[in-house]
């Protein structure tokens, strides 16, 4: 039994790495895709999770199988395409060491992703289905995640999803048009501020996420980075501030962030309750803690490599209060 199936990316990340002897910028090969991350996040809290992905027939692709084994993530639902390679992208920090990412890629693997690459036994097997927007960003992997998702609604599967737009895989006008009528469909829903107005029409919190529930949404999570994370359910709302730290790394913050956020609804949920009879004292220290993991997340380079563990979070939380 699975507690929670992902589809979505797996990837390569090259992150600066400081400087060569003639000034140049290095690149350090880094695991990393948001799915991906938040796996590695959810599986430093005990629960168990597989990745439903493909990647190229190459190095990098027998390296990332290799990265989900390690970390404890079932890996049998990685398909292997056999003439797109696969995904890399190219990571920049800015001086406040926010990330954007750009690519020279003109294919990749997961393009390929289809209906027939669905392993439906770890959808059966597991109580999340999380499907990453990245994912929705192309027709045949959109196809394929939207069949997964009707599977997992007619089994009675929670759904979660991070909308994850990057304006590098889809503009915003694909955004609006394709992705936000479908991202609201979802049990779980994290989105970042941009995101948010993307696919609310308005930057008010609370008209928006009551928009938002009111369309059948459970719980909605929306990150803003140093403002900290707003979240809203059918017992309330509110603003729970961010950790100031010194940040090396942005890149990975918001998947620590969602695996931890899973990981604490999870737990609740096994314990008999439905995400609205959760106390909001408790909805309050899950997302707390979820921030606080995606705080120290930007204390170390890379992403997946970066993801804290729980012990590490809570002495962190200990140590700020």
């Amino acid at each position: 039994m699975l507690d929670i199936t992902a589809i979505g990316e797996i990837v390569i990340d090259f992150t600066p790495a400081g400087f060569s002897e003639v000034g140049n910028t290095l690149y350090e090969r880094h695991p990393g895709g948001g799915p991906a991350n938040m796996l590695v996040a959810a599986a430093k809290n005990q629960m168990t999770g597989a990745l439903l992905t493909k990647v190229g027939k190459d190095p990098f692709g027998t390296y990332l199988a290799g990265v989900l084994k390690k970390n404890g993530l079932e890996s049998c639902g990685l398909r292997y395409s056999q003439n797109k390679p696969t995904i890399t992208a190219w990571v920049d920090l800015d001086e406040n060491k926010e990330r954007s990412f750009f690519s020279i890629q003109t294919d990749m693997s997961l393009t390929d992703y289809s209906v027939e690459d669905i392993d439906y036994s770890l959808i059966d097997e597991c109580g999340i289905l999380h499907i990453a927007g990245s994912m929705m960003c192309w027709e045949k992997p959109m196809d394929a995640v939207k069949k997964a998702f009707a599977y997992a609604k007619k089994n009675h599967k929670l759904t979660s999803c991070d909308m994850n737009w990057r304006p590098v895989l889809s503009d915003r006008e694909y955004a609006v048009r394709e992705m936000a009528p479908f991202v609201p469909q979802f049990d779980i829903l994290k989105l970042s501020d941009e995101e948010f107005e993307l696919c609310t029409g308005t930057t008010d919190l609370e008209t928006g996420s009551r928009m938002l529930l009111d369309g059948g949404v459970k719980f909605l999570a929306v990150t803003m980075g140093a403002r900290g994370c707003y979240y809203r359910y059918a017992n309330g709302g509110a603003l729970v501030t961010a950790y100031e730290i010194q940040a090396v790394d942005s890149n990975g913050a918001g998947d620590a962030f969602t695996g931890y956020l899973l990981a604490g609804l999870w737990k609740q949920l096994k314990e008999g309750k439905e995400i609205g009879e959760i106390p909001p004292e408790e909805i309050g220290e899950i997302v707390d803690r979820a921030n606080a993991a995606g705080a120290l997340c930007t204390t170390k380079s890379g992403s997946l490599m970066a993801i804290p563990d729980a012990d590490e979070v809570e002495r962190f939380r200990n140590a700020h209060r």
